[in-house]
């Protein structure tokens, strides 16, 4: 039973970090494009497009980096760990999935409330564009809650005995 729920559990995760990946990259394309007609813009006609840089930074580079977070390849170093026996290196590799779960779910919880208050108190950017921050802050909510689930997903599979030899992968 816990085999067929980690599979679907799987299945479901990895659908939605395809569709996350794919925001991310339309967003860097989007504001590569930005960036890239910006600068025409502003060299040939003395014409930039208001708010470019603003968007770029408030919106389209968090993006970029929360929706591709949980698909990165994370640094792992096994210098200690490496030269454990077998079931040491599980127990360790268990316990840092452990405080990785506990970490991420204090920074989903904070961002779901940096999202609330920035909605509540309609938070806005002030300069050249205003414009709401809270859509920021619910990608960053989205791109962290999203690794917590993968983390998860990892450590319920670490206690199967086909899974322990590739609890990062």
């Amino acid at each position: 039973m816990m085999r067929q729920f980690c599979e679907q559990y799987e299945k479901a995760l990895q659908t939605t970090e395809r569709l996350f990946l794919a925001i991310a990259s339309v967003g860097a394309l989007v504001m590569m494009i930005m960036i890239s007609v910006d600068v025409l813009l502003r060299h040939f006609f003395s014409m930039p497009i208001k708010g470019s840089y603003e968007i770029s930074e408030n919106i389209l580079m968090v993006g970029i980096v929360f929706f591709a977070l949980s698909r990165a390849h994370h640094v792992r170093v096994t210098l200690v760990v490496g030269k454990l026996p077998p079931w040491s290196q599980r127990l360790a590799s268990q316990m840092m999935l452990l405080i990785s779960i506990v970490l991420f779910f204090l920074m989903t919880w904070q961002s779901g409330y940096m999202v609330y208050v920035s909605w509540s108190q309609r938070e806005i950017h002030d300069g050249i564009l205003n414009f709401p921050l809270y859509p920021g802050r619910v990608i960053v909510m989205m791109g962290v809650f999203l690794l917590l689930l993968k983390l998860v997903l990892r450590f319920l599979k670490s206690f199967r005995a086909e899974q322990r030899d590739e609890l990062w992968t």
